[in-house]
């Protein structure tokens, strides 16, 4: 509907927000870099907090999809609901 009407090439709205649209300011490079050291040198869990509405998710999909570029395997647990607990139970 609103790609016919105002003449878009995708989908303004999706479920999972599309890094191609992130918007690179001093703080979202800043918590990429972080993201990104925290990955290379393998020091465990990276873990990345925020308000709601600040480009997290983005963030996080901009990230993933640069990895898949490097081949890495990802696993990426969007949910809070699970029990830690439970996480590790097989």
């Amino acid at each position: 509907m609103y790609k016919e009407f105002y003449g878009l090439r995708a989908n303004p709205f999706n479920v999972n927000p599309d890094p191609r649209y992130l918007f690179l300011t001093r703080h979202t490079e800043e918590a990429l870099a972080c993201l990104t050291y925290g990955i290379q040198s393998r020091k465990g869990f990276v873990l990345l907090t925020g308000e709601v509405g600040t480009g997290k998710t983005t963030l996080i999909n901009k990230l993933l999809e640069w990895l898949r570029l490097q081949q890495v395997a990802t696993a990426f647990i969007f949910t809070h609901a699970w029990m830690c607990r439970s996480f590790w139970i097989t």
